[in-house]
């Protein structure tokens, strides 16, 4: 069936829902089986590939589906438990049929002969039941195993023998799957990662989830989020159900965003994890090391990454309930006390890995760089014959020989590089290899740098004023001590603290002039002047009688007339009841007055509203006219300018007789001009110059 914009609209509305993961994948696969979109199929094991986004990129590791297989012969197996077996078609699109099919190659190549090549006619991508498709085709293409209850006397898988067992007989004809249309994930991309992520949930081989797994959905992640942090990182890549490794998604999270090179060793891991062995989880406890200074400075990332290559490529004898037990605690506190031999292996391995990111995904360069990781590693430990090659080496040099010779790549110590810093920001969340050996970037996730900010070194306030990937630069922030000093970046978080104190400094001689008493007397004195000749103005212009002629209501803070007032009769001014309500600044009050004196314009703000007599409190507050007038479209009053002494006053006047009972009410106002926006939705009369409709 093809796909409606109204099938489209439904589906989007679905993924925007904010519910369960595997509630959600319930609903949409009902809605895509109602639609056409999806439909069950008996599906033989030769056409099934797997999707390049199962298990967040992994795909399935050749020995984990002989080990399940093996596990499966043991109990028996029972096609019930493959009811939520689910697959994507193979793209229709060339382009992306062709990366589906290499995603297969590569990963049936690494298996060295465990999993059943790719023939080019399958037409279908597993995102669950992966292990148990592989090992059925593996079955089928008779692939070597290394499962010993699995051989027979060639080494290999023999399907007659297998099909001894009645269901897995069935099974070598196929059964049945939910097959998603290929017009699905091309409309909507992540269609398999909400399928595969739903289907292992609802489970139990979830209850296996690779660590790796983990971290690979949180790179994932980290490209969509605006801005990803580890605590974001660990909590949307660990959906409910994680078990243990959501106790310690932090650890990963941070191990990925701050040692991983933006990713690049994630990769390289998940290779190395399929590349030797069944895979597992190193834990908890090794993961917080990695992710923590306590054992390594945060520039020692290859020391890392070299130390999660060993653990993730421990013998299976070193395997316990699927945690890798080679490298323990007392490992990691060896490290304290060979920081020399730490920073030469750092070194050598930043050689190394410079060559071998070139040649990536080149397999040989990875397993070589994998085997200089291990054998260094052990070495360092003391462990050489505990991994999975017993050679032994004098020191670190002779392993990183070796290394050379295996890369057919000879680097003379003249030519050497040597780890470089850079601050170039590495994308989103995630840190580059430039970044973890740059001193500055690593000292600023540790203390707050910024050009500007205040500082106690030694009991003295500094102002940072420079920095490098050398030095610091701080000036002393004395009153008259302003010398400046140096500081090397590495070391800087130790000895400066930040301060919130502010740094002490001389008034400019302009400035306290300016707010010395003697100057602002001047002002304080025409304030004084201008609200004394607005005090005799009032009394000269308000009518003699004016409390017979109107009342006020201090509720509602309105005014009446108690009679008929002919037109020009009343005059309000807009008095107040201190001089500290009078300023040349526009205010942002609702209401206020203006006068001008001597050519400057004197706003005049509302003064105290009256309050009337209790038992124990006189009555208090200002009952001028003029701040209890309503606004209204065609009011009874209108602006009118005075002049009284020195003053130029806006009152407001009654152009017109007011009936007996009537409300007074006040002009509304013109709205201001754009520089006078800041008394923008005020009711003030507007500036002098300005005329009134």
């Amino acid at each position: 069936m093809a796909l409606t914009p109204e099938v489209q609209k439904e589906v989007d509305q679905l993924l925007e829902q904010n519910m369960p993961m595997v509630s959600k994948w319930k609903a949409m696969e009902h809605l895509l089986l109602e639609h056409g979109l999806a439909w069950r199929a008996v599906i033989h094991p030769s056409m099934m590939l797997v999707h390049p986004l199962n298990r967040g990129g992994l795909g399935v590791n050749g020995h984990s589906a002989h080990a399940k297989g093996a596990s499966l012969l043991q109990s028996g197996f029972d096609r019930k438990f493959l009811h939520s077996s689910t697959c994507f078609e193979v793209a229709a699109e060339e382009t992306t049929r062709q990366k589906q099919f290499k995603f297969n190659e590569a990963m049936v190549g690494q298996t060295d002969g465990l999993l059943g090549a790719v023939s080019g006619s399958e037409r279908f991508l597993s995102v669950s039941c992966g292990h148990v498709s592989q090992f059925t085709k593996a079955a089928l293409c008779g692939c070597k195993t290394g499962q010993a209850s699995l051989q027979d006397n060639t080494g290999c898988l023999n399907k007659e023998s297998l099909g001894r067992d009645e269901e897995f007989k069935q099974m070598l004809d196929g059964w049945t799957w939910l097959v998603i249309s290929s017009t699905v994930e091309k409309q909507w991309p992540d269609m398999p990662r909400l399928a595969e992520k739903a289907l292992n949930a609802s489970n139990t081989a979830f209850q296996s989830l690779l660590e790796i797994e983990i971290a690979l959905h949180m790179e994932e992640l980290s490209k969509g989020m605006k801005d990803p942090t580890v605590a974001k990182l660990a909590k949307e890549a660990c959906p409910p159900g994680t078990g243990g490794i959501s106790r310690y998604a932090g650890s990963i999270a941070k191990w990925l965003a701050e040692f991983s090179d933006k990713g690049e060793f994630l990769h390289f891991l998940s290779f190395i994890s399929r590349e030797f062995g069944e895979q597992c989880n190193v834990g908890e406890d090794f993961w917080s090391y990695v992710a923590s200074t306590q054992y390594l400075p945060a520039d020692k990332v290859l020391v890392r990454l070299a130390f999660l290559t060993t653990q993730f490529s421990s013998p299976a004898h070193k395997i316990q309930d699927g945690f890798a037990r080679l490298l323990v605690k007392g490992d990691w506190d060896k490290l304290k006390k060979l920081k020399q031999e730490v920073a030469e292996m750092e070194s050598l391995l930043f050689q190394a890995w410079q060559d071998t990111a070139s040649r990536l995904p080149n397999p040989e360069a990875a397993r070589s760089f994998g085997m200089l990781c291990m054998r260094m590693t052990l070495h360092l430990v003391g462990k050489q014959k505990m991994g999975r090659d017993s050679k032994t080496f004098k020191d670190l040099a002779a392993i990183f020989q070796e290394f050379q010779k295996q890369t057919d790549k000879v680097t003379s110590d003249s030519s050497a590089a040597a780890p470089t810093a850079s601050s170039t920001p590495a994308g989103p969340g995630l840190v580059s290899l430039g970044q973890a050996y740059d001193p500055l970037w690593q000292a600023q996730q540790k203390l707050d740098l910024s050009i500007g900010n205040l500082y106690q070194m030694d009991g003295e306030l500094y102002e940072l004023t420079a920095m490098s990937q050398d030095f610091v630069t701080l000036k002393k922030r004395e009153l008259f001590d302003d010398s400046t000093v140096q500081v090397e970046t590495w070391t800087c978080h130790k000895k400066l603290r930040p301060s919130k104190t502010s740094a002490p400094y001389l008034l400019e001689a302009a400035v306290a002039k300016e707010h010395h008493p003697g100057a602002g007397s001047k002002q304080q004195a025409t304030v004084a002047t201008v609200y004394t000749q607005l005090l005799e103005a009032t009394t000269k212009l308000e009518h003699k009688n004016l409390w017979k002629m109107i009342a006020l209501n201090p509720l509602a803070r309105t005014a009446y007339s108690l009679q008929k007032i002919p037109a020009h009769q009343l005059t309000f001014v807009p008095c107040t009841d201190s001089p500290q309500q009078i300023s040349i600044k526009k205010p942002e009050a609702k209401h206020w007055g203006e006068v001008v004196f001597q050519g400057v314009t004197y706003f005049i703000l509302a003064p105290k509203s009256f309050k009337a007599a209790t038992t124990d409190k006189a009555s208090s507050g200002c009952t001028a006219p003029f701040w209890y007038l309503k606004p209204d479209e065609d009011p009874l009053l209108d602006w009118k300018e005075k002049s009284v002494g020195g003053l130029q006053i806006r009152c407001l006047s009654n152009p017109r007789a007011i009936e007996k009972h009537a409300l007074l009410t006040m002009p509304l106002l013109e709205e201001p001009e754009a520089e006078e926006a800041v008394a923008a939705g005020s009711s003030g009369p507007p500036p002098t110059k300005k005329a009134r409709k």
